[in-house]
């Protein structure tokens, strides 16, 4: 039939492959209405933030009980709908962690600004059908004004595009993310500032809706 198919993640593209002829299948990427402005003197150095749902591929566990031990000054702010009541459990076992259950819009956006780090310490379980997507949260972070830090498994590779956008990491060794987060503590607020306008430039270039929508429909006029 001639039917075209579109895929919001290179990840999810690759899949449909097996299935479809390359011709019909078209990707487009998730995006965000605009980039918010964020003031760096409001950021708490002490705090960390996860928003997303709480299962276990989404590796909070793993971060609180590899990561977190390693920086006891520290707080794990973390938010959203509890999918997996074990995971849940494990993670409150830190007292380290604060779980502030399913804030506003508002909220998520102080919570991004005010963090030291949004954290996405995604897990992959090749037995687990349950894969990363986009990761439209971790573009969603940054564009409002917060620093995402992530294993760029899956779909995160697209979101991030290959790395360049906040911190990426390629796999979840507990030393990486020490070091990565110690490079960022020591080269202070400015280079996290730094890092953040980055990220947001390359949002306005290739993940507003607006630039979304043109393209393709611009594809769509010429195939």
């Amino acid at each position: 039939p001639n039917v075209s198919f579109f895929c919001n993640s290179n990840e999810t593209l690759k899949l449909a492959e097996n299935f479809f002829n390359n011709n019909k299948l078209t990707y487009v990427p998730m995006g965000v209405t605009e980039c918010r402005d964020f003031n760096p003197k409001r950021v708490d150095a002490n705090q960390f933030f996860f928003l997303g749902r709480i299962a276990k591929r989404k590796g909070v566990s793993w971060f609180t009980s590899q990561i977190l031990p390693n920086f006891p000054d520290k707080k794990l702010l973390i938010a959203g709908p509890i999918s997996d009541k074990i995971e849940f459990e494990k993670i409150l076992k830190s007292s380290q962690v604060e779980y502030v259950g399913t804030p506003s819009e508002t909220e998520i956006i102080k919570l991004h600004q005010n963090s030291f780090l949004t954290i996405f310490p995604n897990l992959v379980d090749d037995l687990n059908i349950d894969f990363e997507g986009f990761g439209i949260s971790f573009i969603e972070s940054l564009a409002n004004g917060g620093l995402p830090i992530a294993s760029i498994h899956q779909g995160l590779n697209s979101a991030s595009l290959s790395g360049q956008i906040g911190v990426c990491l390629s796999d979840n060794k507990s030393t990486n993310w020490i070091n990565a987060i110690n490079t960022l503590e020591n080269k202070g607020l400015q280079h996290r500032k730094k890092l953040i306008t980055q990220g947001q430039n390359l949002i306005k270039d290739n993940f507003l809706w607006e630039k979304i929508f043109d393209s393709t429909m611009a594809c769509l006029l010429y195939t």
